[in-house]
C-alpha cells in the first residue's frame, strides 16, 4: 500500500542463482516430486534454452540429453538494407545479468546417445540414465 519494494532484483525477472546457490540456499520445491529431468538435444536454442535455465534451477533437477545449441544476449535485432547493397544489422534489446553467458551452451549432467526421432529409442535411453545416481550440482 505504500508503494515500497520488497525485494529488488535488477536486470530481469528471473532471480540470477546458480544450482549451487539453490543447494547453498536449501531451496526446495512445494510440492515434492520424485525427480525433475530435463531433456535436451543439439536444436534447444531460444525459447527452450529459456525454460532450461528455470529447469536447471529446480533442487535436484537433473539435465539429460544432449548438448543445447547457443543463443546470444541479443532479442530483438534491427535489418537496414544501405544503399550500397550491404546489411547494417543493429541489437536493439540485450538480456542482461542472464546466468548462460552470450553464446552459451548447457551441456547435460548426464550425457546420453540417443535418436530424438525415435520416441520409443528416446524413452528407452531417458529411463535407463534416470535410473543412474543423480549428478551432484554445478
Amino acid at each position: 500500500a505504500r508503494g515500497e519494494d520488497w525485494v529488488h532484483q535488477p536486470g530481469g525477472d528471473y532471480p540470477r542463482l546458480s544450482r549451487v546457490d539453490m543447494v547453498a540456499r536449501k531451496a526446495h520445491l512445494l510440492r515434492p516430486v520424485e525427480r525433475v529431468a530435463l531433456l535436451t538435444d543439439a536444436n534447444c536454442v531460444s525459447a527452450c534454452l529459456d525454460f532450461a535455465d528455470l529447469v536447471r534451477s529446480v533442487p535436484g533437477s537433473v539435465h539429460i540429453g544432449q548438448t543445447t545449441g547457443a543463443d546470444t544476449i541479443y532479442l530483438d535485432i534491427a535489418s537496414v538494407r544501405l544503399p550500397s547493397g550491404n546489411a547494417l544489422i543493429l541489437p536493439l534489446k540485450v538480456w542482461r545479468n542472464r546466468l548462460r553467458g552470450d553464446n552459451e551452451a548447457w551441456v547435460p549432467d548426464v550425457p546420453l546417445s540417443f535418436d530424438p526421432d525415435s520416441e520409443d529409442a528416446t524413452r528407452r535411453a531417458v529411463i535407463r540414465a534416470l535410473d543412474r545416481p543423480a549428478a551432484p550440482a554445478r
